[in-house]
């Protein structure tokens, strides 16, 4: 999916997921308290989201439109 927001993890933990070939998950990154995410795709050119978002501790995120980056 297209990116069109980026999160601040205010409380919680987040965990970036994708499956292999075989069905395994595979974790790429964590998001903590004051971590955001994904503006590296914004930054990078970018807008296609690669994997999901998990749960991994009761979290908070506040999510901020991406134009905001562009004023």
């Amino acid at each position: 999916a297209d990116s069109t927001h980026f999160g601040i993890v205010k409380k919680g933990i987040l965990k970036a997921v994708s499956c292999s070939r075989s069905g395994a998950e595979l974790c790429s990154a964590y998001f903590e308290e004051g971590d955001s995410f994904p503006e590296f795709l914004y930054l990078t050119g970018k807008r296609q989201y690669t994997y999901a978002l998990a749960v991994e501790k009761k979290a908070t995120v506040v999510w901020l439109p991406i134009g905001i980056l562009e004023q």
